[in-house]
């Protein structure tokens, strides 16, 4: 990754204008400030961008933060939901599926709560997400099915699925504005530059029909021995702000 990605990197993981992230933005003008004193001097360039993607490396690894895999497990222990072709499936198995990755792409944000996502290694349509409070405590879960690249149009938006999962329906009113901004960032590829050149494009994806569901967990969907989940149907509740789809890169 270059030192853009790793840049933009390092912001996904600190708080939203916390000291952590102003320094880290601080550090990345005397980058460029460095760069710029180079001029046409190729190597010069060369040193100073080597010695940048060094940093930004270690930065990232000491930035790196894991997703709660045993509170996953607890969640969804005995519980189905349909996968791709209707028939219900293990949905641990199908969440853990989508986060075939690492390390994780996340962002934190403002109140310390972090969303990771990730995908299915050799089918990137194969999504998972989890958010977790300031404490790294699991909040909500999600699946997403054909939606990465879908575009804005209804036509591939209409075969694609984002289910979320929640404990605390509450949460689901905290979290939607987060899910909802990285929907719109996920039918686009991620990486848009919004606020900047790619505004127009997420203003786009924001007012798409994006097709999120949501389901609670803690509720008594039985049958056949296991717990249905798509029997327990949450309404989404009314969107109170908005977050951009440029908070999301990958």
């Amino acid at each position: 990754m270059y030192v853009t990605g790793l840049y933009y990197r390092a912001l996904q993981n600190t708080a939203l204008n916390s000291p952590e992230q102003q320094r880290i933005v601080k550090e990345q003008g005397e980058y460029l400030d460095r760069r710029d004193a180079c001029g046409q001097d190729v190597h010069c360039i060369m040193r100073v961008e080597k010695a940048r993607h060094k940093e930004l490396i270690a930065l990232t690894r000491s930035l790196e933060k894991n997703l709660p895999d045993e509170e996953i497990v607890h969640w969804t222990h005995g519980r189905v939901f349909p996968g791709r072709n209707g028939k219900a499936q293990s949905l641990g198995q199908r969440v853990m599926a989508g986060f075939d990755l690492y390390p994780l792409p996340h962002v934190t944000f403002a109140d310390g709560s972090t969303l990771f996502w990730g995908f299915l290694q050799g089918d990137g349509s194969v999504q998972s997400l989890a958010i977790t409070d300031a404490k790294g405590h699991l909040q909500l879960l999600g699946t997403a099915d054909g939606l990465l690249l879908a575009g804005t149009g209804e036509g591939k938006l209409q075969q694609a699925h984002l289910n979320l999962f929640v404990r605390d329906a509450k949460m689901l009113e905290r979290y939607l504005p987060a899910v909802r901004a990285w929907a719109a960032a996920d039918v686009l590829g991620f990486n848009q530059q919004c606020p900047g050149k790619d505004s127009d494009r997420c203003a786009s994806a924001l007012r798409a029909p994006l097709p999120i569901k949501a389901y609670a967990l803690d509720c008594n969907g039985h049958g056949q021995g296991q717990v249905q989940v798509q029997r327990c149907p949450l309404n989404l509740p009314a969107l109170q702000n908005m977050l951009s789809p440029g908070l999301f890169w990958q």
